[in-house]
């Protein structure tokens, strides 16, 4: 058995945290942590004062949490004043990107308190992966695309009330302005757009670029308008056509057929323009992002109880193409809908998504798995129009695929369950109006949709006649529980794997966090954990219980309290 390798740095910058506590920040605590110090620095390449704050912030960050101002003082034991002379050394870490800094709801704090920070995903996974340190550059705006994100973000915290229009106004300007030889800005100039037209296109722009297609005036207008009385001329004015951006032809207003609501669009003149500086616009509800070829989807071997196996195997055979081509024959000579909707329930971690993926790579078809929490858009309307866009853009794409692929909607409780009676909420409205277009779509799929739920007693009773196939997963029973202890964990006795999975009826997600956590246990200490290490992992994976003869009783166990923190 190969032993791993200590992960160095990841030990110093914990010692560094713990060590810190309390310390007053006071020169000593600088000078007896200098070895670890050094090592940090040197592979951020920083200063020693500013490797300290970095390991702060990281080690709060893995617990979950953005280091908030308070955070900092409050782990060093100082006045927040003494914190305040500190933040120049934070600021190079955010000026070597290594740091992202956000601000909290009082926007006019200039003093630091109301900021917070977090690691950049990339620099923390290369630490614990013991992988050298990535390089970033922080500011650079290297292309029209970097430049519209960056504009798309002033416009965010415009929308969410974190900066004023005229803070908006001054940041776009500047952007613009430093940026000046950018083919697509120097192509608009000489339309002369107001700042509400340059906003509002900008954000079209930018929507049209993440496909998202089609574009209601507010809440933007009002966000971008010094005034109702001004709001209402902007929004009259694109739906009379006098707005600039209509009479010169850069945006046109479609009837969206939701509600008889009007929606605005690039049209071919922009999208032209765009594309002279090497911009594409299309739909992107499907891209490499969310699309899994048959041979890339690794194979894993799944455990399931009798019933489960017994449906999955009927449906590992419709999928095959001989079969699948045959049920639509059949199902069209019937004048059937030419659908196979599958319906995976059950709890937490139970293989749902998985024994698609499975699926999917024993029938050599793709799959475009759909994440449902990217779909709950945070303005009304948008919602509904992605639901609508990803199912024309299936059928698109379906037709340049050898086979149908699979549509998977993962974790759909949220527009599955029952729909909303009482209550008039926006929020209640745009979840049903979600709802009834996916209703819609389903009544009128031609294809292979599956999706999974934790939370199938919520299931909508119209959803229900719309899945041919509902498969319930159960959490694995005993004998299953060994073979998963088994294939996620070697070097165990027969009766070791025996013992965990009688005392811990845990669910196969759940074995495997405990596998992960023998995974982090090996970088940080070298070694394979103990049998009873394992065991600690798993009480606290299940809250202290462990089974007995008659069901769950809490188990006081110190290891909990040693077990590591990252």
């Amino acid at each position: 058995m190969k032993t791993a390798v200590k992960n160095v740095l990841l030990t110093k910058i914990q010692n560094i945290y713990e060590i810190s506590k309390n310390s007053e920040l006071d020169d000593k605590i600088i000078s007896s942590l200098k070895t670890d110090l050094k090592i940090v620095s040197s592979y951020l390449n920083v200063e020693l004062r500013e490797a300290l704050f970095f390991s702060i912030i990281l080690n709060i960050n893995f617990d979950g949490d953005s280091a908030y101002f308070k955070d900092l003082y409050r782990h060093f034991k100082i006045p927040s004043i003494k914190m305040i002379s500190e933040m120049d050394n934070i600021e190079i870490l955010v000026n070597k990107g290594y740091l992202v800094k956000k601000s909290g709801r009082d926007r006019n704090n200039e003093v630091h308190t109301n900021k917070y920070f977090t690691v950049k995903s990339q620099l923390s996974k290369a630490i614990v992966k013991g992988l050298p340190c990535p390089t970033f550059d922080a500011y650079t705006i290297e292309s029209t695309t970097d430049l519209l994100e960056k504009i798309h973000e002033q416009i965010s915290a415009r929308l969410e009330d974190n900066i004023s229009i005229e803070e908006l106004d001054n940041e776009t300007t500047k952007l613009v302005n430093e940026y000046p030889n950018f083919i697509f800005f120097k192509a608009i100039k000489k339309f002369e757009l107001s700042f509400e037209e340059s906003m509002f296109y900008y954000f079209v722009i930018w929507k049209s670029i993440l496909g998202i297609q089609g574009i209601a005036p507010n809440p933007l207008v009002n966000s971008i308008t010094d005034s109702s009385r001004e709001s209402v001329k902007f929004t009259q004015g694109l739906y009379n056509g006098v707005n600039s951006l209509i009479s010169i032809g850069l945006v046109e207003s479609r009837n969206s057929g939701f509600l008889n609501d009007i929606e605005f669009y690039l049209t071919d003149k922009s999208i032209e323009i765009l594309a002279t500086d090497s911009i594409v616009v299309s739909s992107g509800t499907i891209s490499n992002n969310n699309t899994m070829k048959a041979d890339k989807i690794s194979s894993k071997t799944l455990f399931y109880n009798e019933k489960e196996n017994e449906q999955l195997s009927n449906l590992k055979g419709l999928l095959m193409e001989e079969k699948y081509a045959d049920l639509k024959e059949r199902l069209n000579s019937k004048n059937l809908p030419l659908s196979l909707n599958v319906l995976l329930f059950g709890g937490p971690g139970t293989g749902k998504t998985e024994s698609v993926l499975q699926l999917a790579k024993s029938s050599g078809r793709e799959i475009i798995k759909i994440d449902i929490s990217s779909t709950k858009s945070k303005w009304f309307g948008e919602s509904e129009k992605l639901i609508k866009n990803i199912f024309k853009d299936y059928a698109e794409y379906s037709k340049k695929c050898d086979l149908t692929p699979i549509l998977l909607f993962n974790e759909a409780d949220a527009i599955l369950s029952k729909r909303t009676t009482s209550g008039d909420s926006s929020t209640q409205k745009t979840e049903n109006a979600i709802q009834n277009i996916l209703l819609e779509e389903l009544e009128n799929f031609e294809g292979i949709f599956f999706a999974t739920t934790n939370l199938a007693q919520n299931l909508d009773g119209a959803f229900d006649r719309r899945f041919l196939y509902k498969v319930e997963f159960a959490k694995p029973e005993l004998k299953q529980r060994i073979s998963i202890w088994e294939s996620k964990l070697a070097d165990l006795s027969a009766s070791e794997y025996e013992k965990l999975a009688t005392q811990f009826e845990f669910s196969g997600g759940q074995i495997e966090n405990i596998a992960r956590k023998c995974e982090i246990n090996q970088v940080l200490y070298g070694n394979l954990p103990s049998f009873e290490t394992i065991e600690s992992f798993c009480l606290s994976e299940n809250n202290g219980r462990v089974k007995n003869g008659i069901g769950f009783m809490r188990r006081e166990n110190t290891e909990l309290k040693n077990e590591f923190k990252l």
